[in-house]
C-alpha cells in the first residue's frame, strides 16, 4: 500500500506543467532563485503565504482538528483491543486498520482539510469547515452511542 502511495504521489507531482512549480532555475543562474513576489507562491496565479483566518474560521477548525483526534482516540481504542466487537467503517482505512495507519489517515486528512480550507475562498472556507467539524462531529456521536469510548491518550 505504502509503495502504491508513493507512485501516485510521484507520478502526480511529475504531471505537473512547469508553470505550477514554486520555483525554477533563472535562465544563466547557477542557482535556484523564487519566482516573483518573495511574498507569494506561483501556482498559476498568485497566492498569499499568510491567508488571515476570521475567528469563526479559526473556531471551525479548532472545532473539527478536535473532533478527528477524538475520532482517531476511540478508533485506535478498537484497534489496541483487537477488533473483537467492532469494525471500521471507513473505507479509506479497512476494516480493521492498525494503530500506525490510523496515526497516518489521521494525519494525512486533517493536513488535507486544512490544507483545502486555505486553498479556498473566502467566502467559502466557513462552509467548508463547518461541513467538516459536523461530519466529524457526528462520527465521534456515532461512536460514542455505539458503546465506544471517548478517550483521548
Amino acid at each position: 500500500m505504502r509503495r502504491i502511495i508513493a507512485i501516485a504521489i510521484a507520478a502526480g507531482a511529475l504531471a505537473l506543467p512547469r508553470q505550477v512549480c514554486a520555483q525554477r532555475l533563472h535562465a544563466g543562474a547557477d542557482s535556484w532563485v523564487s519566482s516573483g513576489d518573495s511574498n507569494a507562491l506561483k501556482l498559476g496565479t498568485t497566492l498569499p503565504v499568510r491567508i488571515s483566518w476570521t475567528r469563526t474560521e479559526i473556531a471551525l477548525a479548532t472545532g473539527f482538528t478536535a473532533a478527528l483526534l477524538m475520532d482517531a482516540g476511540q478508533t485506535k481504542g478498537l484497534a489496541r483491543g483487537g477488533w473483537t466487537t467492532h469494525r471500521e467503517a471507513n473505507p479509506l482505512l479497512g476494516p480493521t486498520p492498525s494503530v500506525a495507519r490510523i496515526n497516518v489517515y489521521t494525519a494525512v486528512a486533517g493536513l488535507t482539510v486544512l490544507g483545502a480550507a486555505a486553498a479556498l475562498p473566502a467566502r467559502v472556507r466557513p462552509w467548508f469547515l463547518g461541513a467538516a467539524f459536523v461530519l466529524e462531529a457526528l462520527t465521534v456521536a456515532r461512536n460514542a452511542r455505539a458503546g465506544i469510548s471517548i478517550r483521548i491518550p
